[in-house]
């Protein structure tokens, strides 16, 4: 995801969305800080999340997952196709997580694909050593998010992550990633227009 320009930051803030679409990375991780900076400073309104994502950054993944969990209004966060690695991750902070009826929701162990050279050829092995701890520090924290808003054991949380399964709205229901199949009537209640409107006179 690139960084959203103004006018799109405008018409978000308008409708009352918070995108989490495209690769997970530090250009989402500003738009949506910015984003919730205006909101912030806006009496907090309910917000919508929208997911659309396949993943990427565990790091800025884990500070937009913050920001979301913590943000003191409502969120409801609605997964139209896909919510894989990070992203469903991030739809974990939603005070409310939907999925569309053919939608998925996949869950994984991190992985790190850009490693230094350097790293590599250290031959006391001391950075590859933090490397690996930042990774399983990073990974136990992720499993405390899936293991709190699943109900889940840590044990079938580790088992699903290493099946990456895509894990259809129905499926994603039952294991506790999502709390409900999205539905036309959820719809018209995240985007009123008596509702949008209020936002937009403020």
């Amino acid at each position: 995801m690139s960084a959203l320009s103004k006018e799109d930051q405008e018409a978000c803030f308008k409708k009352r969305v918070l995108p989490i679409v495209g690769r997970v990375g530090e250009d989402m991780y500003e738009s949506v800080r910015s984003l919730i900076a205006d909101y912030l400073l806006n009496n907090c309104p309910d917000i919508t999340v929208i997911i659309e994502s396949g993943g990427g950054d565990v790091g800025f993944g884990l500070d937009i997952y913050d920001l979301v969990e913590n943000y003191p209004g409502k969120t409801t966060g609605i997964v139209f196709s896909r919510a894989h690695s990070m992203a469903a991750v991030i739809l974990q902070g939603c005070d409310v997580r939907m999925c569309a009826r053919h939608g998925n929701v996949m869950i994984h162990h991190i992985s790190q694909n850009q490693v230094s050279l350097d790293v590599l050829e250290d031959s006391t092995g001391k950075k590859l050593k933090k490397l690996h701890q930042t990774m399983k520090n990073r990974q136990q924290f992720i499993y405390d998010i899936l293991t709190e808003r699943t109900e889940k054991t840590l044990e079938v949380i580790r088992d699903a992550c290493v099946k990456e399964e895509r894990l259809v709205a129905r499926d994603a229901k039952e294991f506790g990633l999502i709390d409900s199949i999205l539905t036309r009537d959820d719809m018209k209640k995240c985007f009123r227009l008596d509702m949008l409107a209020s936002v937009e006179t403020n």
